[in-house]
């Protein structure tokens, strides 16, 4: 069973209740998780087109999420792949490997 959700900028409000500046990630972010797993994919959908960014692997703690990076040339996840744009954004965090994802693969 899958279920799926946006994860780019929604309303966001200030402690006031009034709008705050958009987040910097693009609305066509994905987040799709398998429900049992460990495991989540992060993919964006670009005008129908669904392409792979890269897999979170929950590890226990909410901070400190693994990342692989999806390889086009291989056409797999690689966990061992640290050399792309946008690693330096990875900090254990959901948001730090959507900054990262988006960095690898710009819309």
């Amino acid at each position: 069973m899958q279920c799926s959700r946006a994860c780019g900028p929604g309303p966001a409000r200030t402690a006031e209740g009034g709008r705050s500046a958009a987040s910097s990630l693009p609305p066509a972010l994905h987040h799709t998780f398998s429900l049992g797993s460990h495991d989540s994919a992060l993919d964006r959908s670009d005008y129908g087109e669904v392409g792979h960014i890269g897999r979170l692997t929950y590890t226990g703690a909410l901070d400190r999420w693994e990342f692989a990076v999806y390889r086009y040339s291989d056409e797999r996840y690689d966990p061992d792949e640290w050399l792309f744009l946008g690693a330096e954004e990875l900090d254990g965090t959901i948001e730090g490997t959507m900054r990262a994802g988006m960095a690898a693969y710009p819309p």
